[in-house]
């Protein structure tokens, strides 16, 4: 990063399976890379075990929507 720039980093804060912020975010992230002056770069917390062949998935709480979600009878 040089003096004159301002680095902007993207940051995918969730590695459930069948996100869509994926999606937004790589695009994010297309879209300040073109811009001068400006950096970026897509931080993933799904890659948080380096050297793990498979990334980091969790789907911890997805019950506990679908329990606040449903109709209450």
């Amino acid at each position: 990063m040089s003096d004159s720039s301002f680095f902007i980093p993207v940051i995918l804060g969730t590695s459930r399976q069948g996100r869509q912020s994926e999606h937004v975010a790589k695009f994010l992230v297309e879209q300040v890379a073109e811009r001068d002056r400006l950096e970026t770069e897509l931080i993933d917390i799904s890659w948080w075990y380096k050297g793990n062949p498979k990334p980091f998935t969790c789907d911890a709480g997805v019950g506990a929507n679908d329990y606040f979600l449903r109709p209450q009878l």
